[in-house]
């Protein structure tokens, strides 16, 4: 099976970012953790009027969100209304099995959509995914674009759009944007981070050692698999140690060229635009 890769092209985000690969317990089989991607967002150059703070408990259900597909002949794209973002992509010409009954989904069975937005709970101090409506704006046959309200009253438009289908262009690319405008003039604009999403595991990774993060600061190539999170005794008590809730692998301010998720087979690619790195 060739090895393929999504392509999450990234624009309109400037300035240093931080990485971050959390996990979280599932119910399901083991997958991918998500990792939050930390970017300062660019102001808008007019502000909105101001909107009320959202609630904690504003979420809504998977299920109650409005879903719009895109496609092209390689993927089929599922967005959500629910945080404005990627539910699932399905790789259109890439069977999951030898008898190609199915075919490779990414993010399938993950609760955390990819590219969903999450801000710091300044109760908690605790990254938080933002899972409240996102109104639905225009949509095309390669784009859709929505807009919502962060916690503290800045206001969010993302646009997503499907590779054209013609030479030279990679058909597995997503290109987004995010665009974060104070709620008030002079404002400072609210810092979000990104998910990457995650994969499932192969079926021949039974201890699931290739679901794994890799970030490249273009001096620097940092990888991290999901055995930080587990209990290790190590071997013969060398590498032992503790599983950890959090785990920083690009330090803080230090600016990366890309960051991918992966399992054995397959990975999904968050790059900044050339021209929009900080």
């Amino acid at each position: 099976m060739d090895r393929k890769n999504l392509f999450l092209g990234l624009a309109c985000i400037a300035g240093a970012m931080a990485l971050f690969f959390s996990a979280k317990p599932v119910a399901q089989a083991p997958v991918a953790a998500t990792p939050p991607v930390a970017a300062p967002v660019v102001a808008g150059t007019t502000a909105p009027a101001a909107a009320p703070a959202l609630k904690a408990n504003n979420d809504i259900p998977l299920a109650a969100a409005q879903k719009t597909v895109l496609e092209n002949k390689h993927i089929r794209a599922t967005f959500t209304s629910r945080g404005g973002c990627i539910e699932q992509v399905e790789l259109l010409q890439q069977p999951a099995d030898l008898k190609r009954k199915s075919t490779v989904v990414f993010n399938v069975g993950n609760a955390d959509s990819a590219m969903a937005l999450a801000v710091v709970n300044r109760a908690t101090n605790q990254l938080e995914p933002v899972y409240s409506e996102f109104k639905l704006g225009e949509v095309s046959a390669h784009s859709v674009s929505y807009e919502g309200i962060l916690p503290d009253g800045s206001k969010v438009t993302r646009t997503f759009t499907l590779a054209e289908e013609k030479e030279g262009v990679e058909p597995y690319t997503i290109r987004f944007y995010t665009k974060v405008a104070p709620a008030a003039p002079g404002a400072i604009p609210s810092r979000a981070w990104f998910s990457t999403g995650c994969w499932q595991h192969s079926q021949g990774d039974s201890i699931h050692q290739f679901l794994s993060v890799l970030a490249d600061t273009g001096d620097e190539l940092s990888h991290v698999n999901i055995s930080a999170f587990k209990d290790s005794n190590g071997f013969l008590g060398l590498g032992a140690h503790k599983a950890e809730k959090e785990h920083p692998i690009v330090a803080a301010g230090k600016p990366f060229s890309w960051v991918s998720s992966g399992n054995h087979f397959f990975a999904s690619i968050i790059r900044v635009e050339a021209a929009q790195r900080g």
